[in-house]
């Protein structure tokens, strides 16, 4: 991610020394993107919206087209449904107009991922029936890549652990690699705590999760790392690493999120017998 970071900034540089909006305009992009996936959403919109402001600039299509992209992806962090699903509509007409296919694909697996949010499940279904078509097409490839990603989050929010360990076997089978995060995520949610604890290890001697999640690890890291923990009864290290996922949630404006980790922590303050503080998080 780092190397991510540098490289989009070299671009940014480049094109404000040089005179060319393009090449700053597509750093923008890739800090968006880079700022989605670090859970800094209202950085990624910042960046996509400067994206925006220069391709609006120079007149670009395909500029404009892929910041609306970016836009989508930080409002929906953000937990902003309605105004994300705007946004990757505005995207997708773009991606027709200029014959982007690769961006129409890309920009339909995130409007799928909306759409559950939003319960609109037969749209989000003809989204991802277009997406996984493109990708079965396409074999290992970017399309499959960015297809999975979204049926993964789906699978999540439906809680389908079967559909998600089959899933994670598809992956495996067609890209040749494990993925282990949703692994971790199908295991926990079956119950098959045995297999939870070894894949947790090897994601963190992998470098897939840090040997310091609470320090070190990003919200999603540390979202998967507390679920773990409190699955298995380990009540301090899960309420630990809740206060510090909440408080990066809340500093990031990840309203979204933010509900759905106080739900899980209201939960788990259940179990053991919190009922007061769970009502409060509940």
């Amino acid at each position: 991610m780092q190397r991510s970071i540098e490289w989009a900034w070299r671009c940014v540089e480049f094109g404000e020394q040089h005179n060319v909006p393009y090449a700053t305009a597509l750093g923008y992009e890739f800090l968006a993107e880079d700022m989605y996936m670090l859970g800094r959403w209202r950085e990624a919109l910042d960046y996509a919206e400067r994206d925006r402001a220069l391709a609006e600039k120079i007149g670009s299509l395909d500029r404009f087209a892929w910041a609306e992209a970016g836009r989508a992806w930080a409002l929906h962090g953000l937990g902003e449904l309605k105004a994300g699903l705007q946004a990757v509509n505005a995207c997708l007409m773009l991606a027709e107009q200029t014959n982007d296919r690769r961006l129409a694909v890309f920009a339909r697996t995130k409007r799928a991922t909306l759409e559950i949010d939003l319960d609109h499940e037969r749209a989000m279904q003809a989204d991802m029936d277009y997406v996984l078509a493109r990708a079965n097409e396409a074999g290992r490839s970017q399309y499959f890549v960015w297809a999975h990603n979204a049926l993964s989050y789906i699978n999540i929010q439906r809680q389908d652990w079967a559909a998600l360990l089959e899933q994670c076997r598809q992956w495996e089978a067609v890209m040749e690699s494990k993925h282990v995060d949703w692994y971790i995520e199908a295991y926990l949610g079956l119950g098959r705590l045995g297999e939870t604890a070894e894949l947790f290890d090897e994601a963190i001697q992998i470098g897939k999760l840090p040997v310091d999640i609470l320090g070190q690890g990003s919200i999603f890291q540390q979202s998967l790392a507390v679920r773990y923990h409190a699955a298995r009864g380990e009540w301090q290290p899960a309420a630990r690493l809740f206060e510090c996922t909440i408080a990066k949630l809340e500093q990031s404006d990840g309203k979204l999120n933010l509900g759905r980790t106080l739900m899980q922590r209201g939960l788990m303050r259940r179990a053991p017998g919190s009922v007061a503080e769970a009502a409060s998080d509940l």
